[in-house]
């Protein structure tokens, strides 16, 4: 079982050489986190085939568009250097009898089950083991391999973690492997290391060559080759969704543009000089969830708009969206416009069917760059910066969630898997970080890239708690994030003003 997260690729390629030298053709299980959590019910093991390693699949195989292999060219390439990458995908198309675990919250749990069912003797497993895991499901999967008899053998890649010495006691010893020297004592015993894979630096930084913080422009619309209007042709949320300018409310250090007919508003920061970086973006979801007889699963599309009950409108500082979503659910949306911030809820109704919709508001930090030919733009940085120099101008900007206090006996686990503790979390854009916390009261963005200016946003009151959200595990937070407001069924068919999200740009 190899862990092929990031910082593993370097070796992996090394490794299976290695296996292939002993034990030809063995059977290898990728999995791509090696978290031990809970059931491997989750989880599938897909046999690796050359022609299927590439990041998108063709829509007539009918198996989605996105490959179980897409974190070797969308992810994998943020972490580690591009000849390991490709050095490894290349393992992947020409080395038979492989696998890889996909889903789930502990696919090396599901990965030994699997190769327990091949009638395997022994097990190795490698991996950095910076992973959480659980120590009675460690315990548990020990027990498995034992009663199988299937000695374990785990190696790290380089230092020993306090996940490793579980791993270790729970599965290895316990059936009868062991423990081996780290790789890096191996291949490196001088103690030579390479080129470190990830820039995880949290001190005061240069500023690379190129780079003007904070750089303003007139006009709020941002240039479409440096950063994000959401407002793409080929999009069709720019041609109907969200095709009217309905209200412009302008503030000393942001204007807020509301848009229609369905729920939009972008959040432009200013300066004093002018705007700076791309608009924060507030808006609504629901889904509408069916089972697919074909296959047997269920799919989460859209609830799509139908019509509003009546034109939004500005009125008293507050203004309104009263729309009508399929199967004829209304779901509005509230904002309330005071002294230099702006406060947002909704209300929905329940599904006919009782299916579980996910209905909640939203509001999107955008990311900093656009990518082009593994090289970054940015308004800052017009001429283009390589990842390295976006992470060293990256690292003068921060990210605090604040976990109240009283979240702690529910969520204290889950955030310290994560990395984060009660209070408050000051997280530097050029971290990698598996994931971001649920239950967080507060979300302050600021830093050289945002001027003097500082967006913060935050529940009304500790009734409820922002869920946030990335767009793939392991990521930086210069790549942009989400934060939900997901009010509880029983409570969200009437206006209440303590389950809302206000937002101010200090």
């Amino acid at each position: 079982i190899l862990d092929v997260s990031g910082s593993m690729a370097e070796y992996l390629p090394l490794v299976v050489r290695e296996v292939d030298k002993n034990f030809k053709d063995a059977p290898i299980v990728y999995v791509n986190h090696a978290g031990i959590l809970g059931a491997t019910k989750g989880t599938e093991i897909y046999p690796i085939l050359a022609d299927e390693v590439r990041p998108n699949w063709p829509k007539e195989w009918n198996k989605g568009t996105r490959s179980p292999y897409w974190f070797l060219w969308g992810d994998l390439p943020r972490k580690a250097e591009q000849h390991y990458v490709d050095r490894l995908i290349d393992t992947f198309k020409t080395r038979t009898n492989m696998f890889i675990a996909r889903g789930g919250e502990n696919r090396l749990g599901a990965a030994a089950e699997f190769l327990i069912k091949e009638k395997i003797d022994s097990l190795y497993i490698f991996s950095d083991f910076e992973d959480f895991v659980d120590v009675e499901v460690c315990e548990s999967l020990g027990k498995k391999l034992g009663l199988s008899k299937v000695r374990t053998y785990v190696q790290p890649a380089a230092a020993r973690t306090e996940h490793l010495a579980v791993v270790s006691t729970k599965i290895a010893r316990r059936s009868r492997g062991n423990e081996m020297p780290p790789l890096t004592d191996l291949i490196r015993p001088d103690g030579s290391a390479p080129e470190p894979i990830g820039v995880v630096v949290k001190k005061e930084m240069p500023v690379p060559e190129g780079v003007k913080f904070a750089t303003p422009r007139q006009e709020r619309p941002v240039d479409n080759n440096l950063g994000y209007n959401y407002e793409r042709w080929y999009d069709d949320n720019r041609q109907t969704r969200f095709k009217d300018e309905l209200k412009v409310v302008e503030y000393p250090n942001f204007d807020i543009v509301v848009r229609g007919p369905e729920c939009r508003a972008y959040i432009y920061m200013k300066s004093k000089e002018g705007f700076i970086q791309s608009p924060i973006i507030f808006g609504y979801h629901s889904y509408n969830p069916y089972l697919d007889e074909s296959d047997g699963k269920w799919y989460y599309p859209r609830r799509k708009w139908l019509r509003n009950t009546e034109e939004p409108k500005f009125e008293d500082n507050e203004f309104t969206w009263k729309m009508v979503l399929e199967d004829e659910i209304k779901f509005e949306v509230v904002f309330w416009f005071k002294e230099d911030e702006l406060t947002g809820t909704y209300t929905a109704e329940l599904p006919p069917n009782g299916e579980n919709d996910s209905a909640f508001i939203y509001f999107t930090v955008p990311p900093m760059v656009r990518e082009r030919g593994d090289i970054y733009y940015s308004p800052d940085f017009p001429g283009g910066l390589s990842l390295d120099d976006l992470r060293v101008a990256m690292a003068h900007n921060t990210a605090t969630f604040y976990l109240p206090v009283q979240e702690q006996d529910r969520l204290g686990t889950v955030w310290s898997r994560l990395g984060f503790k009660k209070g408050e979390n000051h997280c530097p854009y050029n971290v990698i970080y598996r994931n971001l916390p649920d239950g967080v009261r507060e979300v302050t963005v600021g830093g050289k890239s945002f001027g003097d200016r500082r967006l913060q946003a935050r529940t009304t009151s500790n009734n409820l708690l922002l869920q946030t959200g990335i767009y793939r595990a392991d990521m930086e937070l210069f790549e942009g994030f989400q934060a939900r407001l997901i009010r509880p069924k029983d409570r969200r068919t009437r206006v209440v003003k303590t389950e809302a999200i206000t937002f101010s740009i200090e």
